[in-house]
């Protein structure tokens, strides 16, 4: 199980939750993700820092913790599950409304692999018979918009305060 604080609650709820936690620090695109376990691993107490991965895991020494650099993880299915990236290419159509399509990726794509990848289903599925790349972008004037696994974390974090 997997418990998602505020940084400023981290120290505090990782001794509450935890026995003897070791915490790993690992560079975040926004700055550092910070994870803390203890032997056997059944629970993790996640967050995320705007402050470079040094300056972290240094106030987290002088906090007490054992800290090691990388990430804690559940377990594969909960690892992958967190870790994706989301398209999404929005185009124009021969319909009236333009189009709209969404993959999911393992890791963060290029804007040149997404589209790639649309065109290729699209050239399978013979929606785009006899049609090269570059007509097809020519032709759509394709849209592309990646969420990364820390914008999907961040939408998802947002919603749930919400609530």
């Amino acid at each position: 199980m997997v418990l998602r604080v505020e940084f400023e609650q981290f120290v505090e709820s990782a001794r509450r939750v935890l026995k003897d936690p070791i915490v790993a620090v690992s560079a975040d695109r926004l700055g550092s993700r910070i994870t803390a376990t203890n032997k056997g691993g059944s629970h993790i107490v996640s967050s995320t820092s705007s402050g470079k991965v040094e300056n972290v895991a240094d106030d987290l020494t002088k906090a007490g913790f054992e800290v090691i650099h990388g990430e804690w993880l559940g377990s594969d299915s909960e690892a992958d599950s967190g870790h994706f990236s989301v398209a999404a290419v929005a185009y124009k159509s021969h319909e009236a409304m333009p189009g709209l399509w969404m993959e999911a990726f393992s890791e963060e794509p290029s804007k040149a692999t997404v589209l790639r990848a649309i065109f290729d289903e699209f050239s399978e599925t013979g929606e785009l018979q006899g049609t090269t790349l570059e007509e097809f972008l020519e032709n759509t004037h394709p849209n592309v918009v990646i969420l990364s696994p820390d914008q999907i974390r961040r939408f998802l974090d947002s919603r749930s305060k919400q609530k």
